[in-house]
């Protein structure tokens, strides 16, 4: 933030010894100039946004950027604010609206994500406790065991590090535990979904490719190999099998006359 700070301090500095109307032509409202000042505030709007839960210090950039459009850049806002109400009102309905529904967007797939993460947790719970039918319809005793899962592998809301219940009541994110993000999501919508194209949406873009290509090259090999991977155990029969040697080399006694392994001396 210091340096969007410094760099505005600079321009106040750069206006005043140059001279208002030498400065004033060169960043007027279009030129290549005042489309990097523009192109400055924005980056700075979204770092702060993405880095700050609630993103309020993002106004800064955007209220230094007004005023350097207002004072150096010679654009009296005022005056074009007073006879574009109309337009600035239809376009704040628009802006809105198109908020509720990006809001509404980012914590459907928010819960989706967190949904697949409990369904995994629930697979690998169930290899080591195996029951019958629905988790849902289980024992109390399965259901606090997974409980304590949940406790140490997830977390429902959408910024970690918070303490939540993990029972029923706790598992499912809620608005009030998330109203910052969410209303962040609300306000900065325009850069929120910048953020997410660039970083979500490219990345699970990229893990659909990954995971299509694994599943080609993964059944070229198969096909070309055919039965020859079945030469050898798999790594199940690999384990019992050692695991079987190394009993049995534990019966077969040593030199001594005693057993590798627990027992008697052999007469």
């Amino acid at each position: 933030m210091g340096w969007v700070v410094a760099l505005f301090i600079a321009l106040g500095v750069i206006y005043w010894i140059i001279g208002a109307a030498v400065v004033a032509v060169f960043f007027a409202v279009g030129t290549p100039a005042f489309w990097l000042v523009f192109a400055i505030a924005v980056v700075g709007a979204w770092y702060l946004v993405s880095a700050e839960e609630d993103g309020v210090l993002a106004v800064l950039p955007i209220a230094a950027f007004l005023a350097f459009t207002h004072f150096i850049a010679k654009f009296n806002l005022v005056e074009w604010v007073r006879w574009n109400i109309q337009f600035i009102l239809q376009n704040v309905a628009w802006y809105l609206l198109a908020a509720f529904c990006y809001a509404v967007f980012r914590f459907l797939l928010h819960l989706r994500t967190k949904a697949r993460e409990i369904d995994n947790l629930e697979k690998t719970f169930r290899r080591d406790h195996p029951f019958e039918g629905s988790l849902a319809l289980a024992d109390d005793g399965v259901r606090f065991r997974f409980g304590e899962v949940l406790h140490s592998s997830y977390h429902p809301d959408i910024k970690p590090g918070r303490s939540f219940d993990p029972s029923s009541d706790g598992v499912v994110p809620t608005f009030d535990r998330n109203k910052y993000t969410i209303f962040r999501w609300f306000w900065w919508w325009p850069l929120s979904l910048l953020g997410w194209i660039f970083n979500d949406l490219i990345r699970t873009i990229w893990d659909v490719i990954k995971q299509g290509l694994r599943g080609v090259i993964d059944w070229m090999s198969s096909a070309v190999f055919g039965d020859r991977a079945k030469y050898t155990l798999t790594g199940a029969q690999y384990a019992e099998m050692w695991k079987r040697r190394q009993e049995e080399a534990s019966r077969q006694p040593d030199d001594s006359g005693y057993r590798r392994g627990p027992g008697k001396k052999v007469s």
